[in-house]
Parts: structure tokens; C-alpha cells; sequence
């Protein structure tokens, strides 16, 4: 016969066994439903969308600028003129770069380089002589005041006759 001692340890050891066992089929059938059903998968929750509302910076838009007078095609003895519209108080800037027949490349010749007045009106004028060749010239115009800026490029055509 076993002792009072042996069949408290075999209940304990039965008990601990009978645990193990249930421990054992209760995981796996967790498993087996983790793999078969969407029910232990986190469904992600609604993130809300931020809607964007474009706003116009001042700093960040482009200075005006709007054409007055401009003559895009000129001959030998003619004056090439250009007239701007911007906002007054602004950096103009207009060059030319016309082919130099004297120097044999092209060259940048400053027409206006001036901040405009309460008008906003910004003009330059170039005399066409002989020394620029015939054919298509440019012209560039910088407007910057402040953080803004403009740019534009224009093409005018000399010719020999009118």
C-alpha cells in the first residue's frame, strides 16, 4: 500500500498532468482558429483624411508682368522699344543680347536696370546700327522685389530693310 505522502503526490502529479493536457488542446485549438477564421486579425481602424486647402503665399507669387510696348521687328536705324506693366517699387531689368558683327559673338547690352516708380512702368529702348548682324535677337526681362520674381524672354528680328 502506498503512504498518505505517495497519494497526495500522485493526485498532485495527476492534477498537473490533467492541466497540461487541457493547457495543450486549448492552444490548439486556439491555432486552428487563428489559421482558419479572421477572427484574432486586427481590422485596422478608419485614419481620418486630412483634406489639403491650397492657399496662395503673397511671398510666392510672381510679380505682373504685362506688355505695353514692344517692337519685335526692327531695321538698321530703327529704335527697338519695350514697355512693362509691374508692381511699382519693383527691380526692372532688360537686356539685350544681340549678335556683335564687330566683335564676332553675342553680347549682353543693358538696356534699363531701375526700380520702377508709383507707376509700375518700366521702358528701355536699344538703337539698332549696323553693328548687330540681321536675324532674331533676344530679349530678357528680370523683375524682383522683395522674395518675388518674374522672368521673361522675348524675341525681336533685325532687318536690313523696312
Amino acid at each position: 500500500m502506498s503512504t498518505r505522502r505517495q497519494r497526495r503526490r500522485d493526485r498532485l502529479e495527476a492534477a498537473v498532468g490533467v492541466m497540461l493536457i487541457t493547457a495543450a488542446l486549448a492552444f490548439g485549438a486556439l491555432f486552428l482558429l487563428s489559421r482558419t477564421t479572421d477572427v484574432f486579425e486586427a481590422v485596422p481602424t478608419a485614419t481620418p483624411t486630412v483634406v489639403v486647402t491650397p492657399t496662395v503665399n503673397p511671398e510666392t507669387r510672381p510679380l505682373p508682368l504685362d506688355e505695353l510696348l514692344f517692337t519685335p521687328d526692327v531695321s538698321y536705324g530703327d529704335t527697338l522699344q519695350v514697355e512693362i506693366y509691374t508692381e511699382p517699387g519693383t527691380r526692372c531689368r532688360i537686356m539685350a543680347t544681340v549678335f556683335s558683327l564687330r566683335y564676332g559673338n553675342y553680347e549682353n547690352r543693358v538696356l534699363t536696370d531701375s526700380i520702377t516708380d508709383s507707376s509700375g512702368i518700366c521702358q528701355a529702348s536699344l538703337p539698332i546700327d549696323e553693328d548687330i548682324a540681321e536675324g532674331e535677337q533676344s530679349l530678357h526681362i528680370t523683375l524682383r522685389n522683395g522674395g518675388r520674381s518674374n522672368q521673361a524672354n522675348w524675341p525681336f528680328t533685325v532687318s536690313a530693310a523696312p
